[in-house]
């Protein structure tokens, strides 16, 4: 499989290198992750380059199974090593009729995000290679979710233009995800016209593009929390203007209540007032009155007294004649 000539610097992480590949054409000061689901397939590449006389420390040599998700899975051991994956095959069939199951194995996998995460990218020029068509799609879903494939300026797939394992994406399915991820198609190797290889360049506008995007997703967040805001504290001005109101009528409806009683009291102030004045000029008439028939009755006892004198007189000079 031919490389492009951007493959000749930054970091390069191949998945699913396999045993055959040529890696003549890469720079040895390119920092190098190359990573298979099979150890005797990457134990016979690693024993072929460290005989070539490489910078082995330049050079990182993992034996790992990837998926999307961590977790546990079965890989399909088939006869032609180099098609075993983690999905059973369909059209692949069609291909290699005979190409048959030598057994299955239940391993442990590392999520494709997290181990890309943990390695030594450079800060430009990197290139990420894939190998596993049954499982180019999903990484670069898995990547694109964890934010992880825009820390590629390139990638190299290997495609086919039918689905050869179950679920499996083809060549159009990969060009249209990409597209929308800000890559360019800009080269297809056809040697193998099943099986094309793909070189993607992401688009130096695409990052500004989200960069952009990003900060007005934000300033829109901010404007919709300040509206938000806005919104909340005109809200509880209007609670508190009616509340204000509400209390001001109140108060105005008890300010006229107490109005109209006071102008009741008054009124029974001045009746009361009215009547005292009225009891006052009884009470003196009456004092009057009642002097009046005090010299009266004074001057009727006194007549009383006189007569009841003149009585005891009258009988006491009768009483003497008769004797």
């Amino acid at each position: 499989m031919a490389f492009s000539k951007h493959a000749i610097s930054g970091t390069f992480i191949w998945l699913g290198v396999g045993h055959t590949a040529d890696l003549s054409c890469i720079s040895e000061e390119t920092q190098l992750v190359l990573v298979d689901a099979n150890p005797s397939a990457l134990k016979k590449l690693e024993k072929q380059y460290s005989t070539k006389g490489s910078k082995k420390g330049n050079h990182i040599f993992t034996s790992v199974c990837l998926a999307p998700q961590a977790g546990e899975a079965e890989f399909y051991h088939y006869n032609l090593s180099e098609y075993s994956a983690l999905s059973e095959l369909t059209g692949l069939r069609q291909l290699f009729p005979g190409i048959k199951l030598k057994a299955t194995q239940t391993l442990t996998t590392i999520a494709v995000a997290d181990f890309i995460r943990s390695q030594p990218l450079s800060t430009q020029n990197n290139t990420l290679r894939i190998d596993i068509i049954d499982q180019c799609l999903p990484f670069l879903c898995a990547l694109a979710q964890d934010g992880m494939l825009e820390l590629f300026n390139y990638l190299e797939l290997q495609t086919s233009t039918e689905s050869l394992y179950q679920n499996a994406a083809t060549t159009s399915d990969i060009v249209q995800f990409l597209s929308k991820q800000g890559y360019e198609l800009r080269s297809q190797d056809n040697s193998d016209p099943d099986l094309p290889t793909l070189g993607f360049t992401l688009n130096p506008l695409w990052q500004t593009l989200q960069s952009v995007q990003q900060q007005l997703v934000e300033e829109k967040k901010n404007s919709e929390q300040t509206q938000a805001h806005q919104a909340k504290v005109l809200a509880e001005k209007e609670t508190k203007l009616i509340e204000v109101n509400k209390q001001r009528d109140e108060q105005k409806a008890a300010k006229e209540k107490q109005t109209v009683r006071l102008k009741e009291l008054q009124t029974q102030y001045k009746t009361l007032l009215t009547q005292n004045r009225h009891l006052q000029t009884q009470t003196k008439d009456n004092a009057a009155q009642l002097e009046q028939l005090k010299a009266e009755l004074l001057k009727a006892e006194a007549q009383i007294t006189l007569i009841r004198d003149l009585f005891f007189k009258n009988d006491t000079f009768q009483g003497s004649e008769g004797q």
